[in-house]
């Protein structure tokens, strides 16, 4: 029997945007929650009742509220109910359900068991939140939940200012993308190209490390308070923040708090100077002497990001290694005014380092939003509050296998789907960085052999689930590429080169998105099927979208009015392997 809850994070919190208490359960089939019962755990009523002794016998004093469902398949179905904020701050509460005969059942810290006055006066079986903590609940910031992100890799986007230009840069045409190769892409680029973003729908720019950097990637940051000189300088930044803000964008930049560029003049000092150095305790060193390179990772004696000798390892519990980094992380918010940074290898982190960056970050500007690079369950980070959101690969994966073919089952798919979505609050849920592809995968367009309707059918899907959805730049118009640096090749800016009908597509489908957003992010979801034909239908407010996808061979006819599809479905005549994404109002 499938019966899950606890009184924490993801299925209990206090949700301050709404000033509720946010309570979720999830079912099997058999279990159908009829009501949650709350109250305070001080509050009693005289029953009218007497017991063997003569004595008073008082009741708990709850309320009830009905729980909604949230998500729904064949399987399984998550509940959620929002509850009033306490008066008195305090709280304990239960769930009364039914079996699939009718009988009722009480659900609460003890476990399941028939629902008595009994089980409800027991002063322990409920689940409790003693207290709402203002002060220990999540402060979301509520924008980032309407953001459509474009993900750039600045060097090789657009070449804006040849004059900075790196010596030696490849022709952006014909040009081989490696790790040591240099196009020229700059920040005068992206200004430059700032109303074709516009024009595409996007309301944010996410851009990978623009710090002073010997590679590429600029991963290994030599000095986090300097821009790159062949992207610009501090007033190019400003400028590009400042114009993007007036085009109702939102600038996001990248930075790397695990690891060190080993040019870096910390480093550098360590090499020069050994134990003497005044820099040896901001790092993991085992041992000296430290060299420059070595040939045999095996003989590296301090810690670094993976093998690579040339990015050593912060040591974040140094308190002035810290310091340092998160000095630079304030830097850029005050002198530039920047929205956001995605933190690059952060679960290799400390967390103690994270509770430290958050607090310095939000005290400074409240609603900042603070993305982390995990590729796996995020709860830890997010649950605790060193995160607001993360890289959602792990929604990305389901999506992938499924539309690109290797796991074409759809119950699966989506009983996968459910299960990594409700990983999340609904606070944290609404803003995760939801994404196909990026500077560290396969362009999809590659991951599905040059499918294109593949490719339509994972982004529509994507685009249509609860986060802030994330394009990565040139995915638009059709680029292909490898795993990187095969998937870094410089954007195509020739038309006669680009995929003018995929761009179209994804003009209309950033659109759709901002049209139904409240929709997307507050909607209930159920999962049904009828052959080949799937059916994903997210309902709030009187509004109804249908996903409908037909896994089968042949055509199939619907009877919807189609906002969106994959593919031309000629008198609503749905093809094989094709999305349509239909509305009704209930």
């Amino acid at each position: 029997m499938l019966l899950q809850h606890q009184p924490l994070l993801p299925f209990c919190c206090y949700d301050k945007a709404i000033k509720k208490i946010v309570i979720r359960i999830v079912c099997g089939k058999e279990l159908t929650p009829v009501t949650v019962i709350y109250g305070d755990p001080y509050n009693y009523r005289e029953s009218g009742r007497l017991d063997k002794a003569g004595n008073k016998i008082w009741d708990w004093a709850y309320e009830e509220a009905a729980p909604r469902k949230q998500y729904s398949d064949s399987h399984q179905t998550v509940w959620q109910a929002e509850l009033p904020t306490p008066r008195f701050g305090r709280m304990k509460y239960a769930f009364i359900l039914e079996d699939e005969n009718g009988k009722a059942l009480y659900y609460g810290d003890n476990g399941l068991m028939e629902d008595t006055v009994e089980s409800k006066n027991d002063p322990h079986n409920q689940f409790f939140l003693p207290y709402a903590h203002g002060v220990d609940a999540l402060d979301i910031p509520q924008w980032a939940g309407d953001v459509v992100w474009y993900q750039i890799f600045p060097e090789r986007f657009c070449n804006g200012n040849p004059s900075i230009s790196p010596v030696g840069v490849e022709d952006w045409e014909t040009g081989e993308s490696r790790y040591d190769s240099f196009f020229g892409g700059d920040l005068y680029g992206i200004i430059e190209k700032l109303p074709y973003i516009k024009a595409l729908g996007a309301t944010g720019l996410y851009l990978t490390p623009i710090f002073k950097s010997p590679t590429t990637h600029k991963y290994t940051t030599q000095d986090y308070f300097t821009v790159d000189e062949h992207f610009g300088d501090k007033e190019t930044l400003k400028n590009l923040v400042s114009k993007a803000h007036e085009l109702g964008m939102k600038v996001m930049l990248d930075a790397v708090f695990n690891h060190i560029g080993s040019k870096h003049m910390f480093w550098q000092d360590v090499l020069a100077n050994q134990e003497n150095s005044q820099y040896k305790d901001y790092f993991h060193i085992h041992s000296f002497p430290v060299l420059e390179s070595y040939e045999d990772r095996n003989e590296l004696n301090y810690d670094t990001y993976g093998f690579y000798h040339n990015m050593p390892k912060w040591n974040t519990e140094n308190p002035a290694a810290r310091k340092y980094l998160i000095e630079a992380a304030l830097y850029w918010i005050r002198e530039c005014g920047i929205d956001g940074w995605r933190l690059d290898a952060s679960d290799d982190v400390s967390f103690s380092f994270w509770r430290e960056f958050k607090s310095a970050i939000t005290a400074y500007k409240k609603d900042f939003y603070i993305l982390g690079e995990i590729w796996y369950n995020p709860s830890k980070w997010l649950d605790n509050g060193y995160f607001d959101a993360v890289t959602n690969y792990s929604l990305s994966r389901e999506i992938r296998d499924f539309f690109l073919g290797k796991n074409p089952n759809p119950d699966e798919f989506t009983r996968k789907l459910f299960g990594k979505i409700t990983r999340y609050s609904d606070m944290h849920s609404r803003i995760q960085l939801n994404l196909m592809d990026s500077h560290d995968t396969a362009r999809v367009l590659t991951q599905a052999d040059g499918n294109k309707l593949a490719l339509k059918n994972a982004f529509l899907f994507m685009f249509l689930m609860r986060g802030a959805p994330c394009l990565y730049y040139g995915t638009e118009i059709g680029m292909e590429g490898a795993n990187d640096p095969d998937c870094r090749r410089p954007m195509i800016w020739d038309k006669k080169r680009q995929d003018l009908e995929l761009l179209e597509f994804f003009k209309r489908l950033i659109a759709l998105r901002k049209e139904h957003n409240i929709l997307v992010q507050n909607a209930a979801v159920s999962y049904t099927t009828i052959g080949g034909l799937c059916c994903w239908t997210l309902a709030y407010g009187g509004e109804e979208v249908d996903i409908m996808y037909n896994s089968g061979s042949e055509e199939v006819e619907i009877k919807a009015d189609i906002l969106l599809a994959t593919h031309t479905c000629e008198n609503n005549a749905l093809p094989a392997k094709t999305i349509a994404v239909c509305s009704s109002k209930k």
